[in-house]
């Protein structure tokens, strides 16, 4: 039922230009409407068993990286599905933000995904990073401001050339950076000319003749200055 493997197909068709898994990725998301979703919350359910079975319900920690990579698969699933993250699981509150990891009234089930956990506020470090991720795709600009606020006081920033969060650990800090970096400078260029394909094939055709170049000149006096 997770979308990772889907994300792989959407790919190929991104490359070469085609929609041979166009109606596979559509039927995936039909199936998650009527089957895959929590009725409480909405929200898609983390977990199932090999028999079909409910295993964890709707998980912060999965739910906020989940809408952002659905935004491949199924633009208007993806949206539905990070406003009713945010409607269950995000609070903002006097311009700090956080995420909890579980909709109130649902099992707590901890595990390695779940970080840190603040009881009383029912904040979870997973979720919290995770939904910077998502605010930022879904350019939910004051909830991802009050996420800043909130890592920026407590997840004990360290300045200087390696700049990184310490209590976010290495993951974390993979997970905070990717959250803001998202998409390459070159993206708006490639969307507008051509296909993802003929911009790897144009580009491996110029490295493959600038390598061909390199190697005409090894014989030459001036290969230093040539190359």
């Amino acid at each position: 039922g997770r979308p990772k493997g889907l994300i792989r197909y959407a790919s190929l068709d991104e490359l070469d230009g085609t929609e041979q898994y166009a109606a596979l990725i559509k039927r995936w998301g039909q199936v998650a409407r009527q089957h895959l979703t929590d009725p409480e919350t909405g929200l898609l359910i983390s977990s199932f068993t090999q028999a079909g079975v409910r295993g964890d319900g709707p998980e912060g920690s999965s739910i906020w990286f989940v809408a952002h990579a659905l935004r491949w698969l199924d633009p208007s699933l993806a949206r539905a599905q990070y406003q009713a993250a945010k409607r269950a699981l995000g609070v903002s509150l006097f311009g700090l933000g956080f995420a909890r990891e579980w909709p109130a009234g649902h099992a707590k089930n901890f595990d390695i995904d779940v970080g840190s956990w603040v009881p009383g506020l029912e904040a979870g470090a997973a979720s919290s990073g995770f939904a910077l991720l998502a605010a930022h795709a879904f350019d939910d600009q004051q909830y991802e401001r009050d996420l800043l606020t909130s890592i920026s006081l407590f997840a004990r920033p360290t300045p200087g050339e390696d700049f990184h969060f310490a209590a976010a650990g290495p993951m974390g800090n993979v997970v905070l950076l990717y959250a803001l970096n998202q998409g390459p400078l070159w993206s708006p260029l490639v969307d507008l000319a051509g296909t993802k394909r003929r911009w790897i094939v144009a580009l491996q055709f110029l490295v493959g003749a600038a390598l061909a170049g390199v190697a005409l000149t090894l014989p030459g006096s001036d290969f230093f200055r040539m190359t």
